[in-house]
């Protein structure tokens, strides 16, 4: 036999063997060599994508950029249309300040960017040299900055003056009318009695009763709803600030904000009584139910906190008409997560940032026109072509939890 013959049938007989043995083991050699490959390319893709936090930190420097861009030296815009002519006057509005600084200051203290921080000194000097309308939350985004640990002690002390002196009268007077003469006059614990009773009414589905201190026609619109909302929020951080610092000059003003937080939580419920029931102004008001808990630690009042995010969970199936509804759903549960520590609100926190990714973030904000790089990013409302400028920088803060 010739020996090339011998060498080929030995190859032969090897590759028989290795095949019977692989029938035997259930072994099979191309099969590992395919997923191999496929293990290699698939490792490869998933390490192109972007974790969600790399597009929550993508988005939050976009936005960042984008707000810088609505700013001149008399404040910020209150919103940006793609809509709007090149000739249109922009109103420039000094009561988005708390909103802006707030959102970028949570960006810098999450990206321990000290510089950037160095540079809210600039919006506070100027936010405190303008007279602001005390109708947002001014002074409840300003605690963050006295207990941010990259502000400097100035800067804090400035943020203290600000939430101090932006409506420090303890309520405000857009309100005209008999609310300011009634509220002089009213009797603060009947007062209370009032409100706890229709609290257990709004959680029982029982009806609401607010003849007692009626207001004749005011807080019967979403505008007074949200002012009231507000108002009771910022009242209350004053109180306890005052209460921290304890200085004898304030005890008169301590007073005051207190009957201020009760009066406009009474007049919000009012207000809550005939509005549409949504996610923004259960946020709200289940928000400042809160803060008010947080200073009278009335249980009644974080039940209706509870109360009101049950309701809340209701519409997130829904579609919204202002999809800028979820930042004050997120930034609800982002209070009752401080107040309680309980994971689910967490949870919530992260599943309505990851709505919001996924629904609202759009870049360039105008796809018809050039835009320069610090103009891309933003959010858009839901109804029109609009870019608010207060709920972007809330988005910024959230994103930046």
């Amino acid at each position: 036999m010739p020996k090339s013959l011998k060498i080929f049938l030995s190859i032969l007989a090897l590759i028989s063997i290795v095949f019977s043995l692989a029938i035997i083991f259930d072994w099979n050699p191309w099969e590992k060599i395919k997923t191999g490959l496929t293990s290699k390319t698939t490792s490869s893709i998933e390490k192109s994508e972007k974790t969600p936090e790399e597009k929550e930190a993508e988005a939050a420097e976009l936005t960042l950029a984008w707000l810088d861009s609505q700013e001149n030296e008399e404040g910020y815009k209150d919103s940006y249309s793609c809509l709007k002519e090149e000739n249109e006057k922009m109103i420039y509005a000094s009561r988005i300040f708390p909103s802006v600084l707030w959102g970028k200051l949570k960006y810098y203290e999450k990206n321990k960017n000290n510089e950037g921080a160095v540079k809210l000194e600039k919006g506070l000097d100027l936010a405190i040299s303008i007279s602001t309308q005390n109708n947002q939350w001014n002074c409840k985004l300003m605690k963050d900055f006295w207990e941010s640990k990259i502000l400097s002690q100035e800067q804090k002390e400035k943020a203290k003056l600000y939430c101090k002196e932006a409506g420090a009268e303890g309520f405000n007077n857009d309100f005209s009318g008999n609310f300011n003469d009634v509220f002089t006059k009213i009797d603060q614990n009947e007062l209370k009695i009032s409100i706890l009773e229709n609290i257990d009414n709004f959680i029982k589905g029982l009806p609401v009763s607010f003849k007692e201190f009626y207001f004749n026609d005011v807080g019967s619109s979403t505008s007074d709803f949200e002012k009231a909302s507000a108002y009771v929020s910022n009242d209350v951080v004053r109180y306890l600030l005052g209460k921290e610092e304890n200085k004898k000059e304030e005890e008169t003003l301590l007073d005051v904000w207190f009957r201020s937080a009760l009066a406009n939580y009474y007049l919000a419920l009012q207000s809550y009584s005939v509005i549409e029931k949504n996610l923004n102004n259960n946020s709200l008001l289940g928000i400042a139910s809160l803060d008010l808990y947080k200073m009278t630690n009335e249980q009644k009042y974080f039940d209706m906190a509870l109360y009101l995010f049950a309701e809340n969970e209701k519409f997130e199936g829904e579609q919204l008409t202002h999809n800028y509804d979820y930042v004050y759903f997120a930034l609800f549960a982002k209070d009752l997560f401080e107040t309680t520590g309980k994971e689910l609100y967490q949870e919530k926190i992260t599943s309505t940032k990851n709505k919001i990714m996924a629904e609202q973030f759009t870049q360039p904000i105008c796809k018809d026109s050039e835009l320069a790089d610090s103009e891309k990013g933003a959010f858009k409302s839901g109804a029109g072509n609009f870019y608010l400028i207060k709920e972007n920088s809330l988005i910024l803060g959230l994103l930046s939890l």
